[in-house]
């Protein structure tokens, strides 16, 4: 746990790093949403990428990262973004963060009503339970049209979850369509409800197509499961619905699965997040930037991502400028230029733009 504790305290502090010297702007901003759907109010928490307000980002839409339990998360689920997103050489491009709050997450997140739990006992525990449809329909319907008339979003959606969350994540995957593009399942409990989710995922896995879809499963050393303290159901159902990926690879899903020997299932969501998110965006990473390259080395990268995902992906101007500042750093004018004058085609009468391409040809 000493692990989990100290990597959750290093996402913290450059989140809230991050966000120092920004007081100007306003990054996060709180809505409470009347559902019709849910017949009750419900809050949701926006947090706005870093550069949201940057003059050299102004023009540029965000990918959205809804984060379910997102009250309890929402710190480090920032975290782990900003440590991704930021920097010179970025892994992943910045999104908007949705962080939705539940009042009772058995309820939100399960897709069918339990009677017993999974020693096959009965319960009542269980009775308020199994609303995930009416929820999917909250979130696509009344929070996706808010925060998409309200901020600069791309339509590239992604949709997080851990345990009953990650439940619902693949829940959403294989039942609903359009809304999500791509989905990141942290240790889900496919237990639930006499793993009947798993079992209705072994026919659609076979018979739907999840073309243009990405997913990212994660995989906790967790032992025991509800109810039953010596059974390793749980583990092994998760393990056993990452075969079924394996054996439906010509559905069109792109997908990846990975297993945590030294995490248990408290402990892995953080890491699995930002695992999931650098698969998402492998393709576009700049982690392992290579100083040999061009405009249109940068360019099939973003096709391959376009062409993965069903929607038009191209590098913003402020990451084509951050290139050029790249290369000017490293005392490569000649590449720093020829970044600085695509962006000044992108963006003709940008001064920071022009300021930088007259320093480098003075």
């Amino acid at each position: 746990m000493k692990i989990s504790y100290s990597y959750t305290i290093i996402c913290c502090l450059f989140f809230f790093c991050s966000l120092y010297g920004q007081k100007e702007k306003n990054y996060v901003y709180k809505h409470v949403i009347s559902s019709e759907v849910l017949g009750e109010d419900r809050l949701v928490t926006v947090f706005l990428p870093k550069n949201y307000y940057h003059p050299l980002a102004v023009k540029s839409n965000f990918g959205v990262l809804y984060v379910l339990d997102g009250g309890k998360k929402k710190v480090v689920t920032n975290g782990v973004y900003d440590f991704l997103a930021n920097g010179v050489k970025p892994a992943i491009p910045e999104l908007i963060i949705v962080a939705i709050h539940q009042k009772n997450r058995m309820f939100d997140l399960t897709p069918t009503k339990a009677t017993t739990f999974p020693n096959g006992k009965k319960t009542k525990r269980y009775e308020k339970s199994g609303n995930a449809f009416a929820f999917y329909e909250f979130i696509a319907n009344e929070v996706g049209e808010k925060v998409n008339r309200m901020y600069r979003t791309s339509g590239f959606n992604i949709l997080t979850g851990h345990s009953f969350g990650g439940l619902n994540t693949l829940y959403t995957l294989l039942e609903k369509e359009g809304f999500f593009q791509a989905f990141i399942a942290s240790d889900p409990s496919l237990w639930w409800d006499n793993r009947r989710l798993f079992y209705d995922a072994k026919e659609m896995l076979i018979s739907k197509k999840f073309t243009n879809k990405s997913l990212f499963l994660a995989i906790a050393n967790q032992q025991g499961t509800p109810s039953m303290p010596a059974s390793n159901l749980h583990q092994e159902t998760i393990k056993s619905f990452a075969k079924l990926l394996d054996n439906s690879k010509e559905n069109g899903l792109h997908f990846k699965h990975k297993f945590y020997e030294d995490r248990e299932h408290h402990s892995v969501s953080m890491i699995a997040l930002q695992d999931g998110l650098s698969f998402i965006f492998e393709d576009v990473s700049f982690q392992s930037t290579d100083y040999k390259l061009t405009r249109e080395k940068l360019q099939e990268r973003y096709k391959v991502l376009s062409d993965k995902v069903g929607m038009s992906f191209n590098p913003s101007i402020l990451q084509i400028v951050n290139l050029g500042d790249l290369f000017s750093f490293k005392g490569n004018k000649k590449k720093a230029l020829q970044f600085y004058k695509w962006a000044l085609e992108e963006s003709p009468n940008n001064i920071l733009i022009k300021e930088r391409i007259t320093k480098i040809t003075s």
